[in-house]
């Protein structure tokens, strides 16, 4: 039977334990920054959000409530220019 051999080529220096756990903790540490800062640009960026929909929301609110008094002060106007009629009307 043949068997299948092979091999290692190990001629490149192995770090230590000690130096493997600095490079796995700087790892980690780049991860937890990346982590970090990109949880901050979604936290900035939801609040932007949130601001800008509760702005929003003000102006139609505005709008919606100028109309309404617009469309009643025109109603008004009205009903006084034909009471106005009507008593020109009959003096």
């Amino acid at each position: 039977m043949i068997g299948v051999s092979t091999k290692k080529f190990n001629w490149l220096p192995q770090p230590s334990a000690w130096q493997q756990q600095e490079n796995w903790r700087a790892k980690r540490q780049a991860m937890t920054q990346d982590f970090l800062s990109k949880n901050d640009a979604f936290a900035s960026g939801f609040g932007t959000a949130m601001a800008n929909q509760i702005s929003g929301q003000a102006t139609l609110t505005t709008q919606i409530v100028m109309n309404r008094l617009q469309a009643q002060a025109k109603a008004k106007s009205a009903q006084y220019a034909s009471l106005s009629s009507l008593v020109n009307q009959l003096a």
